[in-house]
């Protein structure tokens, strides 16, 4: 991967003047199997990321249309990783886009590359804007894989709760009202949309309900292109290190 280069910080900012993000190829996995879906996400990515980033986006060959609870997610996992195997060593970073999903480490122990789990990505952004973390979800199954996603990052006790959007539709944000102010009446005062491509619902949430609104995949995708702009990537220094002589394909 190429070196980017160091000029001297701006004394008044402390940001390095002209300094231009390099060209990188982002790898973004779909949980699902809807091409549709992977369209959306690439849209979304794109709207977000540099001019001098080539985003990717990878659909798993199976698993489910709609990965809902936890069998859905540790299908998808699989299914996620054997995508991943695939990449290994063409792509500056990874983006695994599926909230509450399984297969985040796993793919750390596979790839050289930064690998962004919107669902961290989400969380651990909102725990830099506010103190108490609301999720909105839009089904009552995700939110056992959720709580526990959440558990293993260690952040359990900065998630106020989990509050499904009963017949909530995207196409409409309005219809999400209800369960976000639910969520900040609850004690709240940030919330993470538990999803991707819910842009739309983002901006109308925060303008409407008056906190910060997360949206986890392009939160994920600026994360990632960040982290490999900065050269850093996943540890291998002991529980991500790839056993040497190990196959990395799932057949």
């Amino acid at each position: 991967m190429a070196e980017h280069s160091v000029t001297e910080p701006d004394p008044v900012g402390g940001r390095a003047p002209g300094t231009e993000r390099r060209p990188m190829r982002l790898l973004l996995v779909n949980c699902n199997t809807s091409t549709a879906t992977s369209e959306r996400i690439r849209a979304v990515a794109q709207s977000v990321a540099a001019s001098s980033t080539t985003v990717e986006v990878a659909t798993p060959e199976f698993g489910a249309e709609r990965v809902v609870g936890f069998y859905d997610s540790f299908i998808s996992a699989a299914a996620s990783l054997q995508v991943m195997a695939r990449w290994r060593g063409r792509c500056d970073g990874v983006v695994m886009v599926g909230f509450g999903e399984h297969g985040r480490e796993g793919a750390r122990q596979l790839m050289d590359v930064p690998v962004v789990d919107i669902t961290e990505a989400g969380m651990m952004a909102a725990c830099l804007l506010g103190s108490e973390v609301g999720i909105l979800a839009t089904s009552d199954l995700v939110v056992g894989p959720v709580r526990e996603s959440v558990a293993a990052m260690g952040l359990s006790s900065r998630l106020r709760g989990i509050h499904v959007a009963v017949g909530a539709d995207p196409a409409d944000p309005a219809t999400f009202v209800p369960a976000a102010q639910a969520l900040l009446a609850g004690g709240a005062d940030v919330i993470v949309l538990a999803g991707a491509g819910l842009l739309g619902v983002q901006e109308h949430l925060s303008r409407e309900c008056g906190v910060p609104v997360v949206d986890p995949l392009t939160t994920a995708v600026t994360w990632c292109e960040s982290l490999a702009h900065l050269s850093l990537t996943t540890s291998k220094h002991r529980d991500f290190r790839w056993e040497p002589g190990k196959a990395a394909s799932l057949g």
